[in-house]
């Protein structure tokens, strides 16, 4: 199995784009399965293959860490986070089963607040189902 593992990523077989996923208005991801211990993400896309911007993308990836965590002064963890900046929404989500970063476009999330968040949320469901697979 390892020897299979080996070659997969040598083959590039490990690797994928966001778009392959067929989930409308997603940037960038990332998904670990509390079970299997295991994390995937897509690779690096337009806009974030510049090294600028994927600096931004982790910084924030590491502010959604940070809050759902109680590691920014709060009382509890969260379950939910969600960052809405001028160029994309995010989102953080923690269950028992997984834990999901996800960045949107921002045009999936015009409108009202609630109903960006719920517009995530329904996006981030998809994910983990096809992240599962």
């Amino acid at each position: 199995m390892l020897a299979a593992l080996s070659a997969a990523v040598r083959g590039g077989a490990t690797e994928y784009g966001v778009a392959e996923l067929g989930i409308p208005g997603v940037r960038h991801f990332v998904y670990k399965s509390r079970a299997h211990v295991q994390v995937t993400a897509p690779e690096y896309e337009e806009p974030y293959d510049d090294v600028n911007e994927r600096r931004r993308l982790v910084t924030l990836y590491q502010i959604l860490h940070d809050n759902v965590h109680a590691r920014s002064g709060q009382d509890q963890p969260l379950k939910l986070q969600y960052i809405r900046t001028e160029r994309e929404s995010v989102m953080g989500w923690v269950s028992e089963f997984f834990l999901m970063w996800c960045f949107f476009f921002a045009v999936i999330v015009t409108g009202s607040r609630s109903r960006s968040r719920s517009s995530c949320t329904c996006v981030c469901r998809t994910g983990c189902r096809k992240a599962r697979r």
